[in-house]
């Protein structure tokens, strides 16, 4: 038979090929591609691809040339950049890296609290620069608050998990319901609105779609506890980052911590870059070991493919009515 031929990005090539290779059929045949910037020879090499692993979308041209594909599998979470109608059209499965960053994400989650709730920062620079001062008895704990998970996916399940561990009270909010993850872990599912208004602590953990966008703003701002911490470790353009800093600079909330942000990476002139009351990470969530996750979720999917079976990770289509 003829090989089955998987397009890889240089990234992922350059880094996990040798491992990929070995633990894959001796029939697949491994292509690296620098997607930005493609070779001379791309719209004949996608003639033979059954299965491409990039972040990047195909035209319609290449989709055209593209006659053997499958697979469109995306090492990341996030999908956004993706034509998800086009490739149905297409016939071709797109899947993400199958929750691979949600076990790091999740304690991303506690460390961007943890850093506010303790403040870390400030009490580094009482110790590095000086002067010895602490706030102490101006710390917050976990134990206690409400957490309010927006997103009840993979991510936000790990999230859920780590927040019980903590003594902290759990709601969340999504599309679906999982009755099966209430009963299991005791958390309660609320109307968004709701959740928003008896939250200590609110973290979002939703893909970006058209229903998602800027769905931090005023409004959705107003109806938070003046005490409340927000995160946002999901992504930058599901929040509106004027209306953030006013609710922050005006005390309407708390503080926030974000690793992800509209701009990335984050404009100089940001109004956040002067407000004291945010803890900011350049979308540094995801860890060594979620790579190797990732890496072993993309061989999956290839062999499913060359099996003749459905992938796992499909990912879903929110703006569909």
């Amino acid at each position: 038979m003829n090989d089955f031929v998987i397009i890889l990005s240089s990234d992922i090539y350059d880094k996990y090929f040798e491992e990929l290779r070995s633990s894959g059929d001796p029939r697949f045949s491994w292509k690296r591609v620098d997607f930005s910037c493609k070779p001379e020879n791309y719209l004949s090499l996608l003639e033979t691809a059954d299965c491409i692993v990039s972040r990047s979308d195909l035209s319609n041209e290449e989709y055209s040339q593209a006659v053997r594909l499958k697979l469109l599998q995306i090492p990341i979470a996030g999908y956004e950049q993706i034509d998800l109608a086009r490739a149905s059209r297409k016939g071709v499965y797109v899947c993400n890296n199958g929750g691979a960053n949600s076990i790091s994400v999740s304690e991303h989650v506690f460390l961007l609290v943890l850093n506010i709730y303790r403040q870390f920062l400030y009490h580094n620079k009482a110790v590095m620069q000086g002067p010895w001062e602490n706030r102490k008895y101006s710390n917050l704990e976990m134990f206690g608050k409400t957490m309010g998970i927006v997103g009840l996916g993979k991510c936000g399940k790990e999230v859920a998990k780590r927040a019980k561990a903590f003594g902290i009270t759990v709601v969340y909010n999504d599309l679906y319901k999982d009755k099966e993850f209430e009963i299991s872990y005791e958390i309660d599912f609320k109307d968004y609105n709701e959740l928003l208004s008896i939250s200590d602590i609110i973290t979002y953990h939703v893909p970006l779609t058209n229903k998602t966008r800027k769905m931090i703003n005023e409004s959705s701002l107003k109806l938070m506890k003046s005490s409340a911490l927000l995160i946002n470790v999901a992504r930058g353009e599901i929040q509106n980052e004027i209306d953030l800093y006013n609710a922050l600079e005006q005390k309407k909330i708390m503080a926030a911590g974000l690793d992800v942000f509209e701009h990335e990476p984050i404009l100089r002139d940001s109004s956040l870059l002067k407000l004291s009351n945010v803890v900011l990470t350049p979308h540094s969530a995801p860890s060594l070991e979620s790579t190797y996750r990732m890496r072993d979720n993309i061989l999956h999917n290839v062999i499913k493919i060359f099996n003749g079976e459905k992938p796992d990770f499909i990912v879903i289509d929110y703006d569909l009515d």
